[in-house]
């Protein structure tokens, strides 16, 4: 039996226009003298298959991409393209769109990957690209298996891409036939957008849903757009200061003009930065987690344990992390209506293929000086060293493959030739006014610069599609903006969290060297403070553009890797503050990388490149082996980011540091370590954390902590974990050195970091050393009256410490003498502690006197249930066999017992 599957996708930027409906694909069936793949591009993971006389064309694998280049389209015009599939096994990206060409023949990348480099060229050249159902292994076969998409053909366009491909070893598609031909059953309808008052609007935006691009009104506020008889469109009317409209419209031949009033923008909600105070959530201190992991299940139970222990959660992609099919963001809020969700906003590094236009708003370094005056004619230029000697280097562009360009003033020049890579002076062959720059004369020592890569060019690279470094003031403004609009409208969420705000992660020269970056603007070198008012700039322009269409202002926050030690206006810190200029600062700066860092480079490198100390930082192995680890920050590393964390927290601005990295990579993190690792080494980050805390006359905390909640069961089920330490009520700090004297909570010469709170103490250290000598409390705290106990240790009275390399404790103040007199005769004692085989549980005398056998029950750190057992009693004795339990720690419960017994197993 034939199975029809449907998937409709309507993108239209519609005129009205009658030609009689051809298919325009070349060999659209594959039967090409007797079958072949002619007119057709495609990979080696593409096959032509003949069965029963009938050909079809096999696309598989990795890297399996099939496409055609159309070029006898009409810009205007709409176009539907149907494909009829004999089977699939669908995996990860594998699917179908469409890019379009405009002039300029695009740039083909190398097909390594497959549908995932063919989703990019679409997406990145004003088309689509529509992901198959990702059930891996999915067969649908002996079927014909239609899918259908609509396109108008944009103006300027000259050529259309028709694209399919797979990704994954076991993904393929058996490809019948292809059509493309124009849609001829339309109608021209106007849209005719006005206020209240019946004066039209003018630069209103009209979106159609699926549409790649959206119309305007023009002065008489009016739009015209050509639609199918007989579909009904949901199309949504936008106008800066307007409120929004929705609305659904029936296309019939009758259809004319659709009238829409915009009514005026009224403020919805005001929207603050939110500061927490001491115990808001279950945690005392805030915390918040990010999730890149798919296939978390956001089910009530876990909801509930989010929003009781999390200010908010960040995450990205489309199809993972916080967009996951089962987060109800409504749902969040409904148990916590302060609870926020944001979405990961990446995108410093931007393609060439997606700068057409913007090239002039990108970072630019300088490269030299010109050695001579020129004319607008000169096409032979003389670039002398920079002064510095920093940005030294050019690469000529090859054809077929990149482009690249320099920039004197406000003209961009294209390098044909050059005599030198590196060796100074060079001369270059240039054509000039690039990218629809004006050709004029330039006098002896201007300034030459070049745009910022990430990418660089490499001669016979196969790098194409160039990347370039895209500060958020560049071209990558609109999209933030953009971005964050529809993830209000589309998915109720809060706002953006900007990955590299501030900052040049990944940057290079032309040849991979140092530069100088260059204020085209003022004609100078980029200071620090232009970086960040340009910034500032940029947050301002996304703030009010939000305001504009949705009556609220959107939460930002920024992201970057290390703060400075010191704070100016040209200290990265700067742009959470509030100014006459700027009254909304940054809602949050995330520190990231603040106590680690989750890698696969053995090199002695930190995040940012640079070389580290061996006693600065400390890896541990995965525990698979697989060439992954967790660095733990140390020494100075670790001081150094303390004090940074410090100085904007004393300060009262939203600082946000992280346990770890805050990308892809928390997924090692869930995945790659041990329990006891990640237990270990997010207690050393929290009590880090708390050494560097602020807490104000009102209890107001302004810096939260970032962790990565994920963890993974031996049957690979992700859960969401928060230790039990997050939750210990510490209290507040009573000891409090400023930042410049952070190193004043060392104690004494002694390996060993404290600080003192209302409720307990908190010790780190952080050194690659063990502590040599004992410490007794009572010299930390001052007192001999105060008793501290060990809730991760029986609640045991500690009265002296001796911690090893890395290792931490969070003690708390017992409140009684009855409780002490309880905590020092337990009713329970366990042996060996740390165990291998069996572990012993000593009770005293007077518990269960009648019971003969005792139900142990044995958790993991998780809750989860791994043991339970019913054991005889011999002398107040049990013997509890451990052997099948994995390396780590884990709780008992035991009737009658309320103490928390813990022990390890190694």
């Amino acid at each position: 039996m034939k199975k029809t599957l449907l998937l409709l996708k309507v993108i239209i930027f519609f005129i009205y226009c009658t030609i009689s409906a051809q298919n325009l694909v070349l060999n659209n069936d594959f039967e090409t003298n007797g079958g072949s793949l002619d007119n057709w591009q495609y990979t080696s993971g593409t096959t032509l298959t003949a069965s029963g006389g009938d050909s079809y064309a096999t696309i598989a694998g990795e890297n399996g991409v099939l496409y055609q280049k159309i070029t006898n389209i009409t810009p205007g015009l709409p176009y539907q393209c149907t494909m009829n599939f004999k089977s699939l096994v669908l995996k990860q990206t594998t699917g179908f769109g469409f890019a379009i060409e405009k002039g300029t023949p695009l740039s083909i990348p190398m097909f390594t990957i497959g549908a995932t480099n063919l989703r990019d060229f679409c997406n990145n050249n004003s088309g689509l690209w529509t992901q198959l159902d990702t059930a891996t292994g999915t067969t649908e076969s002996n079927g014909s298996i239609s899918y259908k998409y609509s396109v108008t053909i944009p103006a300027g366009a000259t050529a259309i891409y028709i694209c399919i491909g797979t990704k994954g070893a076991t993904a393929k598609l058996e490809l019948n036939t292809v059509s493309f031909q124009q849609d001829s059953n339309t109608k021209e309808v106007t849209f005719l957008i006005q206020n209240t008052s019946g004066n039209p609007i003018t630069g209103a935006t009209v979106a159609i849903e699926g549409f790649p691009a959206p119309l305007y009104t023009d002065a008489t506020g009016q739009v015209k757009a050509v639609l199918s008889v007989g579909t009904n469109y949901t199309y949504t009317v936008q106008k800066d200061y307007y409120q929004i409209k929705t609305a659904i419209l029936a296309v019939i031949a009758s259809t004319a003009t659709v009238p829409v009033t915009l009514s005026d923008l009224v403020e919805v909600k005001d929207v603050q930065t939110r500061i927490s105070q001491y115990g808001d959530n279950v945690t005392p201190y805030p915390i918040y987690g990010h999730f890149w992991n798919s296939g978390l299940n956001f089910t009530p139970t876990m909801n509930q344990k989010i929003v009781n222990n999390f200010d908010y959660i960040i995450g990205g992609g489309d199809v993972s992390g916080i967009k996951n099919s089962s987060l109800n963001v409504n749902t969040l809020k409904a148990i916590d209506d302060k609870f926020q969700v944001i979405n990961y906003q990446g995108g410093w590094s931007q393609k060439a293929s997606s700068l057409t236009n913007q090239e002039m708003n990108l970072l630019y370094y300088r490269v030299g000086t010109l050695n001579t005056a020129i004319s607008a004619a000169t096409t032979s230029i003389v670039i002398n060293a920079p002064s510095d000697n920093k940005g030294k280097g050019l690469v000529a562009s090859e054809a077929n493959n990149f482009t690249t360009w320099i920039r004197i003033g406000g003209e961009l020049m294209k390098l044909t030739f050059v005599s030198s890579k590196t060796i100074y002076p060079i001369t270059v062959t240039v054509e000039r006014g690039l990218a629809g720059t004006t050709a004029v004369d330039h006098a002896v020592n201007a300034t030459v610069t070049a745009p910022l890569y990430t990418t660089i060019p490499v001669e016979g690279g196969n790098n194409s599609n160039l990347s370039y470094f895209d500060p958020v003031f560049g071209p990558r403004l609109n999209r933030m903006k953009k971005s964050a609009i529809d993830n209000a409208l589309l998915y109720n969420q809060d706002g953006i969290w900007i990955d590299i705000l501030v900052g040049l992660l990944d940057a290079k020269s032309m040849v991979g060297g140092t530069y100088t970056l260059w204020n085209h603007d003022k004609e100078q070198v980029f200071s620090s403070i232009d970086i960040n008012l340009k910034t500032k700039d940029a947050m301002k322009d996304i703030y009010n553009g939000f305001y504009a269409r949705l009556g609220y202002y959107p939460v930002i926050y920024g992201n970057n890797v290390l703060y400075d030690q010191s704070y100016t206006t040209s200290s990265r810190g700067y742009i959470m503050e509030k100014t006459t200029e700027h009254p909304r600062g940054l809602d949050g700066f995330c520190h990231e990388n603040s106590w680690g860092h989750m890698s696969d480079d053995s090199g002695a490198i930190d995040n940012d490149g640079n070389p580290v100390s061996t006693t600065d930082i400390f890896r541990v192995l995965s525990k698979y082996n697989n060439g992954r680890f967790l660095e733990w920050y140390m020494g100075n590393t670790w001081i150094n980011n303390c004090k940074a964390i410090a100085l904007l927290a004393q300060r009262e601005l939203p600082n946000q540091p992280m346990t770890i990295n805050a990308g892809f990579k928390n997924q090692w993190f869930a995945y790659d370590l041990t329990n006891q690792q990640r237990y270990d080494f997010n207690k050393y980050s929290y009590a880090s954390y708390l050494l560097s805390v602020h807490v104000n006359s009102q209890n107001k905390i302004s810096s939260r902590m970032g962790i990565s909640p994920m963890t993974v069961d031996v049957s690979g089920n992700i859960d969401v974990t928060v230790e039990p330490f997050f939750t210990y009520d510490i209290g507040v700090p009573t000891q409090t050195n400023t930042y410049t004297n952070f190193t004043n909570y060392r104690v004494g010469s002694q390996n060993l970091y404290a600080r003192k709170f209302s409720k307990g103490l908190v010790l780190v250290n952080p050194f690659s050393s063990n502590m040599t000598q004992t410490v007794l409390i009572s010299d930390i705290t001052g007192s001999t009256t105060e008793v501290y106990l060990d809730p991760e240790n029986s609640n045991q009275v500690v009265t002296a410490v001796q911690l090893n390399s890395r290792e931490s404790k969070l003690l708390l103040k017992a409140t009684s003498l009855s409780t002490v007199e309880n905590l020092v005769n337990p009713k329970v004692v366990l042996y060996p502690n740390p165990a291998t085989e069996v572990l012993s549980l000593k009770f005293s005398e007077n518990i269960n006197p009648f019971s003969e056998s005792e139900t142990i029950e044995v958790y993991n750190l998780n809750g989860a249930l791994v043991q339970k057992t019913q054991n005889r009693m011999l002398n107040n004795t049990v013997h509890l066999n451990i052997s099948s339990l994995e390396s780590g720690t884990y709780l008992i419960k035991v009737k009658g017992v309320k103490e928390v017994l813990k022990f390890i197993k190694i």
